[in-house]
């Protein structure tokens, strides 16, 4: 289906008529469906507002008596962290749909944005409000083909996307590369060489896929046992010296590694 009006859009035509003021800190909420996951370190951000101010509105709506945060939350925290207790706001009238929407055209023309941030975001546009790639194209002002590829990294499985955010696999050409791989196990596979042999973006480039016989090869000669508690308290990995682990011989390393434990603590 071709959804050929946003409500961007309209905004960009000048069909609603914004309202800027001041507005009490204590009167705003954020929204709930914020796309930016991660806000980051607001150290410099909080230093600039407490010296200059806040120089840019943030952009609001009215949500009964109090306000909703559309675009700029981390001015707004940042806000609060500088002691201040008002910040300059435009308000427009949207609905909640209108507000995710700009949300997150506003978060993804920014680019401090994580590439699992970006690439869900494009895909909420794309799903929840029917725009096309040409036109998330057009909007964001990066090729279709980049499009493409930034799509294909909500392909990379949960457990995969968690091993690579837990050891600062970031670089949207390693991600990209994990995404190509054709299952869970050599996704991991790849993200673990990444990871322990530092490679870089050329030396990932140059690895034959490892789902070949001749990837296989390069792959480093070990196994590894992962385990996950079923409340995600907590993870470990075990890496073995050799390829191949039977489940004995992983209970009775953990059962080594156990009375280890207790006879430091003792």
């Amino acid at each position: 289906m071709r959804h050929d009006h946003h409500f961007v859009d309209s905004l960009s035509r000048g069909a609603l008529a914004p309202i800027g003021r001041m507005i009490s800190l204590e009167q705003i909420d954020t929204i709930p469906d914020q796309p930016r996951r991660q806000m980051g370190d607001l150290k410099d951000l909080v230093a600039s507002i407490k010296e200059k101010g806040v120089l840019e509105p943030i952009l609001v709506r009215r949500n009964g008596p109090r306000f909703r945060i559309i675009a700029g939350e981390r001015r707004y925290r940042a806000s609060r962290e500088a002691g201040l207790t008002q910040i300059p706001c435009i308000e427009l009238e949207v609905d909640d749909k209108g507000t995710l929407e700009i949300s997150l055209i506003e978060n993804l023309q920014r680019r401090d944005l994580s590439a699992f941030e970006e690439a869900h975001g494009i895909k909420q546009l794309i799903d929840r409000f029917l725009y096309t790639h040409e036109e998330v194209s057009r909007r964001l002002a990066k090729s279709r083909s980049a499009i493409t590829e930034i799509l294909s990294l909500t392909q990379i499985p949960e457990e995969v996307m968690e091993y690579c955010q837990e050891y600062g696999i970031s670089s949207r050409s390693h991600l990209l590369a994990i995404a190509h791989q054709p299952d869970v196990d050599t996704m991991l596979a790849l993200a673990e060489q990444i990871r322990t042999q530092n490679l870089t973006r050329e030396d990932v480039r140059k690895l034959k896929n490892p789902s070949t016989e001749e990837g296989k090869r390069g792959r480093p000669k070990h196994f590894v046992f992962r385990y996950r508690a079923q409340d995600r308290r907590f993870a470990f990995s075990l890496r073995f010296s050799k390829s191949e682990v039977s489940r004995d011989e992983i209970i009775h390393t953990l059962r080594e590694l156990l009375q280890n434990l207790e006879a430091e603590a003792n």
